[in-house]
């Protein structure tokens, strides 16, 4: 029993670090007075991880059973709360993620249609489109649309569908290789995801289509 109250506690721990240490894009005016509160209930935990390191050493099992107690009911009470809430979450963006191209519809997704992105780029800063045309004979034809003007890439790609996942070669350059899952998004896009397993980046969107032409470009 001390062992358990004992592992929970590192837990809250290690949980509560993790949520302090964490970054977001998103700050807020509270934020300080919440991290410090965070890191009084850390301080709480070990203060009383310590209280149970000496009750089990010197044996008061009494104290071991009401330190257990207050452990486990955090554990009780947030866990089920957490599932639901991480359930909800995943529906959610399931939902907004739409539904996944296989078989002849990705191929139908594809075959002879020219998908078109909007790039904004920071870093230099620039604005464009991206297109890519999937030609019938397997080639990946790509130009850029800026300021109103058309230019064909000079680059030799392709793009084949290998056990429903989209597969490119050249795209970014000699030697280049990517992978995308592809979903139609409730809105009627084209939205691409990153299929890198065992990968950070890995069902990362790429990018989402702001329109699907039916020919090449002009």
């Amino acid at each position: 029993m001390a062992l358990a109250a004992g592992i929970l506690l590192a837990v809250y721990i290690v949980a509560i670090a993790l949520v302090i240490v964490w970054p977001t894009h998103r700050r807020h005016p509270e934020d300080g007075m919440a991290i410090g509160c965070l890191m009084l209930v850390a301080i709480a935990c070990a203060l009383l991880g310590g209280m149970l390191f000496l009750a089990a050493r010197f044996h008061l099992r009494w104290l071991v059973y009401i330190i257990f107690a207050m452990t486990l009911y955090p554990a009780l009470y947030l866990l089920p709360n957490f599932a639901y809430a991480g359930w909800k979450k995943l529906k959610a963006n399931s939902a907004a993620r739409g539904q996944r191209l296989l078989g002849d519809e990705l191929v139908q997704a594809l075959k002879g249609h020219t998908h078109v992105f909007h790039r904004n780029v920071l870093d230099p800063k620039r604005e464009y489109d991206e297109l890519k045309f999937y030609s019938p004979d397997g080639k990946l034809i790509c130009y850029e649309r800026e300021n109103g003007a058309l230019k064909q890439l000079d680059v030799d790609a392709g793009w084949s569908i290998k056990d429903n996942i989209l597969r490119t070669t050249g795209q970014y350059g000699p030697g280049t290789a990517n992978a995308f899952t592809v979903y139609l998004t409730p809105d009627g896009r084209i939205a691409y995801y990153i299929h890198e397993p065992f990968s950070r980046l890995n069902r990362l969107l790429s990018g989402t289509t702001t329109s699907v032409l039916n020919e090449p470009p002009e």
